[in-house]
């Protein structure tokens, strides 16, 4: 148990380092960094165009941006941004409540 918590803290703590050091997203991007964000937001397909550490940047079909995580993400997720994959496109928020379910 321990471990596992020693474990979790050491990956925050990366993440949060790689966050502040990498370049922010986009001021004019929508940005969802909690999962009712997430799962409120309007059903769209998006491309990543960049991952960070805490969060991942996309273009809506129409050209929008969208930044889903900051340094302020709760786990869950940072944890769904680094299940994404650059140049994919993903049918949100459905990509994300599927992420829950696993």
């Amino acid at each position: 148990m321990k471990a596992t918590l020693t474990l979790a803290a050491f990956i925050a703590t990366v993440c949060l380092v790689g966050c502040m050091t990498h370049s922010r997203a986009p001021q004019q991007a929508d940005v969802y960094d909690s999962p009712t964000q997430v799962l409120a937001m309007s059903s769209c397909r998006a491309r990543v165009d960049e991952i960070a550490p805490c969060y991942a940047r996309l273009r809506t079909e129409d050209g929008k941006v969208l930044s889903i995580g900051s340094p302020a993400a709760s786990p869950e997720i940072v944890g769904f941004v680094h299940t994404l994959r650059k140049g994919k496109t993903y049918h949100l928020p459905d990509a994300f409540a599927e992420y829950q379910r696993k």
